[in-house]
This record gives C-alpha cells, sequence and structure tokens, in this order.
C-alpha cells in the first residue's frame, strides 16, 4: 500500500503508514493533520496545515522587570513540555532557545546586583552632590536622592562621571581618554587599576568601596587653589 507525502512550504513531512497515520489520529489527534483518500481508496496522504518552520520568541523591553522575565520564561517552558510526541524535535528546539533566554535575562540583571560592595548601594548614581571640607569642596557622585552609596559602570552617562573622570585624570595619574561625561572603555579601565592599586576586585565598576579609595579634585572656597583627597 503506497503513501503519498504532499509538502507544501512550512509542512513537516512524516514518514509513516497510512494505518500508523490513522492510529495517530485516533490515539493523538493533531489540529491542523488532515487525512484523505485517493479515488482508489488505497493511498493516503498527510498535511501539517500550520507547523512552524521555526519558533518565534519575543524578547521583553529593556524595562521589563526580571520577575516579569523569568517568568514569562517558565511559562514558554511549560507550554513546550506538553508538545505532542510528533512534534518533539521542533519542541526541544524551542525549549533550548527559551531556557538561554531567560539565562541571559539572569545574567544582565545580575550584573550589577553582585558586584562587591554594590549590595551596599543605595542606588544607581544620576547626579553629583558637593560635600565641604576645611574651606574646600568637592561634586561626588550620588543618587538622584542624594546618597553618594551609589553604583555605575559602562555606559554611564553625566556629570558624576564627569566628576569620577576629572578625580582619575587628575589625583591619580590614569587614563581616562577625556572627561567627556560618558563612561567608556577607558574610564573602565582607569577604575579598574585603581581598584587593583587598592586591594579591591579589579571589576571596573564604581561602587560604595571604590567612592572610599577616589581622591576627588576640592577646590578652595576662595577661588584659589585646589587639592586631591579622599572624601
Amino acid at each position: 500500500m503506497a503513501l503519498l507525502l504532499e509538502r507544501r512550504p512550512g509542512d513537516l513531512l512524516l514518514a509513516v503508514s497510512p494505518r500508523q497515520v490513522r492510529m495517530a489520529n485516533t490515539r493523538h489527534p493533531v489540529p491542523g493533520l488532515h487525512h484523505a483518500r485517493g479515488n482508489s481508496g488505497d493511498n493516503a496522504r498527510a498535511t501539517f496545515d500550520a507547523v512552524p518552520s521555526s519558533p518565534t520568541v519575543l524578547f521583553p523591553s529593556a524595562d521589563s522587570p526580571l520577575a516579569d522575565v523569568q517568568s514569562g520564561g517558565q511559562t514558554l517552558l511549560s507550554n513546550v513540555n506538553e508538545t505532542h510526541p510528533l512534534e518533539a524535535t521542533e519542541s526541544r528546539r524551542m525549549k533550548r532557545i527559551v531556557t538561554a533566554f531567560c539565562m541571559t535575562a539572569a545574567v544582565i540583571a545580575g550584573v550589577i546586583s553582585t558586584a562587591p560592595g554594590a549590595a551596599a548601594a543605595d542606588g544607581w548614581c544620576g547626579k553629583t552632590v558637593e560635600a565641604h571640607r576645611g574651606g574646600y569642596s568637592t561634586q561626588v557622585p550620588a543618587t538622584s536622592g542624594g546618597s553618594t552609596s551609589c553604583v555605575m559602570g559602562r555606559g554611564s552617562s553625566g556629570e558624576h562621571v564627569s566628576e569620577l573622570q576629572r578625580a582619575l585624570a587628575v589625583c591619580h595619574g590614569l587614563d581616562t581618554g577625556t572627561i567627556d561625561g560618558v563612561y567608556g572603555a577607558k574610564t573602565e579601565a582607569a577604575v579598574r587599576t585603581l581598584q587593583s592599586w587598592n586591594g579591591l576586585n579589579a571589576d571596573g565598576i564604581y561602587g560604595p568601596n571604590t567612592r572610599n579609595v577616589v581622591s576627588w579634585r576640592w577646590y578652595a572656597y576662595a577661588g584659589v587653589g585646589a587639592t586631591c583627597s579622599r572624601i
């Protein structure tokens, strides 16, 4: 008894006998699978009308909470595990993609939170606050709420980055490229060097521990004179 397999773009061909097709459809009906007999009644064909050629995974936006990302991934994994046996190959492929996506999201969200000293930080650096001592003042990176216990790293930008670059270049003689307010590769490398000099983990991320070893540029109230000192 012959089996005619009709293929169309996106169709999944199944090399099974008519008996196996009938049994599979009876025991495990699959949506989109149709059977048709020829005029003689001896031929059969099976086609999938809606089998995708590849799975599609939608990535969350950058502001999606990690919890939402992880729960979304778990939902996808749950759906994959319920796939019909005839779709096992495609199922395994999609499961690998979803798993990789969840792992990547977790790594991205955990980079800053797991950095040494970052756990004690009150938030991201987003501005500067003025510190005063003995007739001198300086600008120090701070959170939007004014706490100098903050974190920043590669990709950060603003006046708070400029003050860090100025301290690294003027007070420590390190190469930040330029004082442009952009936390780029050279600024990160300079932070790593400073951390290494002071026995800190050289991760290139500015946090409370790094703040404590930076000599900031202090300016005299009278407008004459400047010095470098830690806060």
